[in-house]
């Protein structure tokens, strides 16, 4: 990997590398703030998706975040490992995203990438987890870690941090990470609670819950801390509001509409499987539109942008994965809005319809 480096670095005299690496480390930054800003964007559309309830208590937990510091459980504590820190920024994000953009290409090759239909036409939209924080992760973090959990055979998609590892056993001291079980690394743009601004991206070090030991008591351990900040929450909002103030009891979500592919161009049906799986919803996509998809999709990712100035090899972009991921994220954004839009039409619609059946039954007892 090294050696790729230095053929990369030695193209770069040319004038379209030597742009890449002027700007690489800035935008590798800056596709980590799009795309954390892209999830935002796609998380407030999906809360219209839900009741009012919900945001009040999430407005109400924020409050309690700011007043129980201390108590909030945070990933703020993940370091990098000492040979990360040493190596230039530059070198690091080329490499991540060298290691990215293999694990992408083989999945899409094998046809094991999760945004790729099965044989009944249906794509695989179930979300990864944070186990803790029952927050979901998205885009390229997301296919990646559905690979990471195929490639293994875990029957799960939740994950915990190694810092959660850690505290989990403070309480179970016989629990650990089973022998010669290995994390997988993602980054993440982190928000401050009270400035609003992105902080820098940090690394994580995730690992299946199906590499401990014993899972089952790592979940009990999680639905123990989370009943302890429900208790907490209950508390400080009550202390607000009155003693016999109760919080609403949570409701499961609906899964959103269907979405349909109507593009194999990458972004835009990357952008409505993603779509599909913040809705919990379904994609679908014809065989043909998924080889074509898969075909435009290595095409993007293994585009020619120089020649190696040793083995006269050609030389790739390896950054073009998060270029598409941001854009996916935008378009994301959109189709969730379209099916949430064709939802409330479709639901006028039956109002209508049942109100007009209400009318004419009126209208014949009359008669």
């Amino acid at each position: 990997m090294s050696t790729d480096f230095d053929g990369w670095k030695e193209a770069e005299n040319a004038r379209l590398v030597d742009t890449l690496k002027e700007n690489a480390a800035a935008e590798y930054e800056q596709n980590l703030e799009r795309e954390e800003q892209m999830q935002e964007m796609e998380a407030r559309q999906v809360e219209e998706y839900e009741k009012t309830e919900r945001q009040e208590i999430q407005q109400m937990q924020q409050e309690n975040r700011l007043q129980n510091k201390e108590k909030t459980m945070s990933d703020e504590t993940t370091t990098l490992d000492e040979g990360a820190k040493q190596r230039d920024p530059k070198e690091k994000a080329f490499l991540d995203a060298m290691h990215l953009r293999k694990i992408i290409t083989e999945a899409l090759k094998n046809g094991t990438l999760s945004c790729l239909p099965g044989p009944d036409g249906y794509a695989d939209t179930t979300p990864v987890k944070n186990l803790v924080t029952g927050s979901n992760y998205h885009g390229i973090n997301m296919l990646y870690l559905r690979e990471h959990q195929k490639q293994n055979g875990f029957s799960t998609p939740e994950y915990v941090t190694h810092a959660y590892i850690d505290r989990a056993r403070q309480d179970n001291p016989g629990l650990f990470i089973n022998k010669g079980e290995k994390g997988v690394s993602i980054y993440v743009s982190e928000k401050n609670a009270e400035t609003g601004e992105l902080t820098d991206e940090k690394h994580i070090r995730l690992f299946n819950v199906e590499q401990l030991n014993k899972p089952a008591e790592m979940k009990a351990w999680v639905n123990g801390q989370q009943e302890k900040i429900q208790e907490e929450k209950q508390a400080y909002i009550r202390s607000q509001r009155g003693s016999d103030y109760n919080l609403p009891e949570k409701k499961e979500r609906e899964p959103g509409p269907d979405i349909k592919c109507t593009s194999t161009e990458p972004a835009k049906y990357l952008g409505q499987y993603l779509a599909a799986v913040s809705m919990e919803s379904r994609f679908q996509a014809t065989a043909e539109q998924a080889a074509e998809f898969a075909k435009n999709l290595e095409d993007a990712l293994s585009r020619k942008i120089g020649v190696h100035p040793k083995t006269g090899e050609p030389v790739t972009n390896p950054f073009e994965l998060s270029k598409i991921s941001n854009e996916a994220n935008r378009y994301c954004v959109e189709a969730v809005r379209g099916a949430i839009w064709r939802l409330v039409k479709r639901n006028s619609r039956l109002k209508n319809l049942n109100s007009s059946r209400r009318r004419g039954a009126s209208y014949n007892f009359l008669s």
